[in-house]
């Protein structure tokens, strides 16, 4: 992790990374973590999202899956790109869902980071266990089921 990291000198090195998928930057007030996705983290990744986007086909959910694009927003000094994010039933500037594959533990709270995008659900997938987070009053609450999805 590195500390005292200006909001410019991130939004340099996410240009400069543009073209490299194998980097995921997390940033949160000055602090910046650098992750490099293991192949068991990219397996985990993919079959949740093949499970994920089956289901939505199969209940006939609108959605759009924006993968692993940057979040981010420069007024509260937050950015993060998750595994897998979507937007449900209409296309928007904030995903609706965002999930996360810890394979390590350590770093930046990811939480904060969603918190103060706004993204409305947040599922962690760790030790072969989801735990999902949903977003009320400005706070996330661990719940026992989406409360994005039927």
């Amino acid at each position: 992790m590195f500390n005292n990291i200006s909001w410019q000198q991130y939004e340099n090195l996410l240009q400069s990374l543009e073209d490299n998928a194998g980097i995921r930057l997390k940033y949160c007030e000055e602090n910046l973590a650098i992750m490099s996705p293991s192949r068991r983290h990219e397996f985990d990744k993919k079959i949740i999202a093949m499970l994920l986007e089956t289901y939505f086909f199969e209940q006939e959910i609108k959605f759009y899956p924006l993968g692993s694009t940057t979040l981010k927003k420069e007024n509260i000094n937050r950015g993060i790109e998750p595994d897998e994010c979507y937007c449900l039933y209409g296309n928007k500037d904030i995903p609706d869902l965002a999930i996360e594959v810890i394979v390590t533990s350590g770093g930046l709270n990811s939480l904060e980071i969603y918190k103060g995008i706004g993204v409305k659900e947040v599922w962690f997938w760790e030790k072969e266990k989801l735990t999902v987070y949903s977003l009320n009053n400005g706070e996330y609450t661990k719940v026992k089921q989406s409360q994005l999805l039927p």
